[in-house]
């Protein structure tokens, strides 16, 4: 599981990044899967993505849990939360759809009919202080 620091600042040669500037934190979904590893936000709540330059599906999904054990896919008032993607892009994603989200992992692909991934996939996210 990958954390990503909660501090009130983080070094970083040329300054320090305040807690309201975005950080980014890598996941990998890995070759024949399609679930990346979880990711504690913490304080933190998903901004944008960023897609590699190769990408076996042309969908995004979601899965979120708090502090039990058991993951579930994300869906707001419109149902399942997706996206679709192209690879080398920069995704903007609502920030309020992931307000709740303690923990979040994410699937290439939908929940139903998944399809996995080809080759090991990094993705990055992208998150801001709440």
């Amino acid at each position: 599981m990958c954390r990503i620091e909660s501090g009130p600042f983080q070094e970083r040669e040329g300054g320090v990044i305040q807690n309201n500037e975005p950080r980014e934190w890598a996941i990998t979904i890995a070759s024949e899967a399609n679930l990346s590893d979880g990711v504690e936000l913490g304080p933190y709540v998903l901004c944008a993505i960023s897609l590699p330059a190769a990408f076996t599906n042309t969908t995004i999904t979601f899965q979120a849990r708090t502090h039990s054990t058991v993951w579930k896919d994300v869906h707001n008032a419109d149902g399942e939360l997706s996206f679709d993607v192209t690879v080398s892009t920069f995704l903007i994603v609502d920030p309020a759809d992931f307000a709740g989200c303690r923990y979040l992992r994410v699937r290439a692909g939908a929940s139903a009919g998944q399809t996995p991934e080809e080759a090991e996939r990094e993705l990055v996210l992208v998150v801001r202080a709440v």
